[in-house]
């Protein structure tokens, strides 16, 4: 229900935002181990994408100030309390790619569709769920795995991290990116 004042300005995180790298994230093109196979197949997937994402809505309703990085790296716990920090990418976006966030580089455990139960039964409490946007949680999903190959690929100089999960990171991402594409292609 939060109304930002007229000069309030932040980024938005869109398909064309992500997928064209306009926030300088890294470009899905420049991931880790991306071969010819997977930049066909992850072409494929950033066409779904942005034809599913950009058919929905960014009414009030939907769209809005969201995290935008919502992990288990950003929350610290202590006793019964938990905070969250790094709001470095906050900005708009639709409400449940705040979910993909929450998922990232979680996404291949077997746990996740209770893991998603969970976090919507949460979410449900606050706020209403639409179900067209409970329908295009996949497509979230995979945004933000695309996201992440893009980060990863220009971590990589930076980050051991990025450079030893990359090569896996991008293969379980085609094993992801060709399940999506047979539920929604």
């Amino acid at each position: 229900a939060w109304t930002p004042p007229e000069s309030f300005r932040r980024h938005e995180w869109t398909p064309e935002a992500i997928l064209d790298d306009q926030l300088n994230w890294g470009r899905w093109q420049d991931g880790i181990d991306i071969t010819e196979d997977c930049a066909a197949l992850f072409d494929r997937v950033d066409r779904v994408l942005r034809r599913r994402l950009n058919a929905l809505g960014r009414d009030r309703e939907r769209f809005g100030l969201i995290h935008a990085d919502l992990r288990l790296a950003n929350l610290l716990v202590h006793d019964d309390t938990t905070a969250i920090i790094d709001f470095d990418d906050c900005g708009q976006g639709w409400y449940l790619f705040d979910l993909a966030g929450a998922l990232s580089f979680l996404e291949e455990r077997d746990d996740v569709p209770e893991l998603i139960a969970a976090w919507l039964d949460g979410y449900g409490q606050v706020a209403s769920i639409l179900e067209d946007m409970a329908a295009e949680i996949p497509s979230f999903i995979m945004l933000r795995r695309l996201q992440l190959l893009g980060w990863l690929g220009y971590q990589q100089y930076h980050l051991e991290f990025a450079r030893q999960i990359g090569p896996d990171f991008t293969r379980d991402s085609g094993r992801l990116a060709e399940t999506y594409l047979q539920a929604f292609e």
